[in-house]
């Protein structure tokens, strides 16, 4: 059977797409589409009709609510697309941060993890006598960004994407970069992004700022924070899908789907150690990951380029996290689905896996491939078998939860046992603020130390923690294969979706799909050639 549709992305120079390939599109397709959608094709192949030359505006939203949630990783990836920006062959670049508390230098919004490890005596009394408390590792301080131009606040949010859409003109494009937090919406397709003094921004009010954009600016944004894929409902006028796709050029990456938490967000100083969808999505484009290592995405249209949604693909085919990626024509083909009713009788038809193969993209191939083959999926039938998988991981998930609460149970008395004897000894550990507890953890009074050490639930404690520790790694590790296997699920499901319901649309919808897959796939990339690994320092 052959697909459908299929998606042919057209050559591009210095950062836009080639006219040559526009003039043959105009006279093969255009005439089907109404004036908007042309408009829109005109804008994104890079045509410019007026005399002014086309500029990239790029606003980057991050940090946290608040101090507490503000984590050192969000400010690394603010650090991160920075630095990536250069390859991004954008035109004219005009950039704008909004971080945590801007620019007021007295504010810290930033906490980060202790550069300098703990004395063993004070990490032994704060476990001993503060189990569940973390906050004895990081420290707090201002950002250490550059040209941070306001503070990420709500207020200062939705001003900046006003004043930008008042100043854009014909043929300027806009990418938007949101990492931070997020919340689940009520109902879920209006979830929101958190912005600085714990306020939030939904995706209507969102997408009613965008909808005030000129309908010839293609707008692309990128979203990490959790139930960013709420996010995804952009396309749509105002944001809700009951209002139909928007006029505008609209398309988006999001780290997960609209009703589940990402991966990400930590303290933690070691960058090499984060595992999010910035880390894999502006490495595929970059070409370098966060610590200099040489990253060689798949150019799977063979085009010469990496771009945004190669990027995304790579995403979903290396990531190990606990993601579920999501990109804006996922969203279209779900919702007219939905619409159509064919969402649940066509999820529950598993076809041959070459059949899939045979009516998929070159990139839903190659990421249905990959994850099989890493899946260990086998055989013509191998969608068959990932609900038994996913229900063997989950069983196996649920025994190692019950040995996990088992095992605190039995870490918490033990704990207990050596506190109790302690705090009987030297009973002003138990207050913090005392002037002795503060000797203890300055390592001044070895007695105590040494008395921790001898008490006969010590080792017991000590190895209570380690079993804890290592039953939480395995319940991470099966929560990361669950979601892999969730993702061929996901893919699936896409696939046999886009072709029943491209089958029953009409053809101006059809030509509004294919608009947005072009849309994902060319607002910003690099070229290939630029990744080779002698152009990056030949490492």
């Amino acid at each position: 059977m052959r697909p459908i549709w299929n998606v042919s992305l057209f050559p591009r120079v210095g950062g836009h797409l080639n006219l040559v390939a526009f003039s043959t599109l105009r006279s093969s397709r255009l005439g089907q589409m109404g004036v908007i959608q042309a408009l829109a094709l005109t804008t994104l192949l890079g045509w410019q009709a007026h005399s002014a030359p086309a500029a990239d505006y790029v606003v980057v939203f991050g940090g946290g609510p608040r101090l507490q949630n503000s984590e050192y990783s969000l400010e690394r990836n603010v650090v991160l697309f920075r630095q990536t920006m250069p390859r991004l062959r954008l035109v004219d670049p005009q950039l704008q941060v909004l971080f945590g508390s801007g620019n007021e230098a007295g504010s810290p919004d930033v906490s980060v993890g202790r550069f300098e490890p703990l004395p063993d005596s004070f990490r032994l009394v704060a476990d001993l006598f503060k189990p569940s408390g973390d906050t004895i590792d990081i420290d707090y301080r201002h950002h250490e960004l550059e040209d941070v131009v306001s503070s990420c606040r709500k207020r200062a949010v939705l001003d900046t994407l006003r004043d930008l859409g008042g100043r854009v003109k014909p043929g300027d494009r806009v990418l938007i970069y949101n990492t931070g937090h997020g919340g689940k919406g009520d109902p879920v397709e209006n979830g929101h992004f958190y912005t600085w003094g714990d306020e939030r921004v939904s995706v209507r009010e969102f997408t009613e700022v965008l909808d005030e954009y000129p309908v010839d600016v293609p707008v692309l944004v990128i979203m990490v924070h959790c139930y960013s894929g709420a996010f995804a409902n952009l396309i749509f006028k105002g944001g809700d899908p009951v209002n139909g796709l928007a006029d505008h050029p609209r398309a988006g990456f999001f780290a997960t789907t609209d009703s589940l938490p990402a991966a990400g967000c930590t303290p933690d100083i070691n960058v090499e150690n984060y595992k999010e969808y910035s880390s894999d999505f502006w490495a595929a484009l970059g070409g370098r990951d966060r610590i200099g290592r040489v990253v060689r995405a798949d150019d799977l249209n063979g085009d010469g380029w990496i771009d945004s949604a190669e990027a995304h693909a790579h995403v979903v085919t290396s990531s190990t996290t606990i993601d579920l990626p999501v990109k804006t024509s996922d969203t279209l083909v779900r919702v007219w689905a939905a619409r159509k009713g064919l969402e649940r009788n066509d999820r529950q038809v598993k076809p041959p896996f070459s059949v899939l193969v045979a009516q998929a993209d070159p990139l839903e191939s190659h990421a249905l491939e990959s994850l099989c083959r890493d899946l260990d999926l086998k055989g013509e039938d191998r969608l068959e078998a990932i609900p038994r998988r996913l229900d063997e991981t989950k069983r196996l998930e649920s025994e190692i939860a019950r040995q996990l609460k088992r095992k605190e149970s039995e870490l918490g008395r033990a704990r207990r046992s050596v506190a109790d004897a302690i705090a009987a000894r030297w009973p002003f550990l138990k207050t913090g603020w005392h002037p002795e507890t503060h000797r203890v953890l300055a390592g001044d009074r070895p007695e105590v130390i040494e008395a921790i050490r001898a008490h006969p639930s010590f080792k017991t404690w000590q190895r209570l923690a380690r079993e804890v520790k290592e039953l939480q790694t395995r319940i991470t590790d099966s929560e990361r294969t669950v979601k892999r296997l969730e993702r061929v699920k996901r893919l699936a499901e896409t696939i046999q979706l886009t072709q029943a319901v491209l089958g029953r649309v009409e053809p101006q919808e059809r030509e509004r799909y294919w608009g947005l897959r072009r849309l994902e796939a060319s607002l910003i990339g690099t070229s290939f050639s630029d990744l080779v690994p002698a152009k990056l320092g030949g490492q």
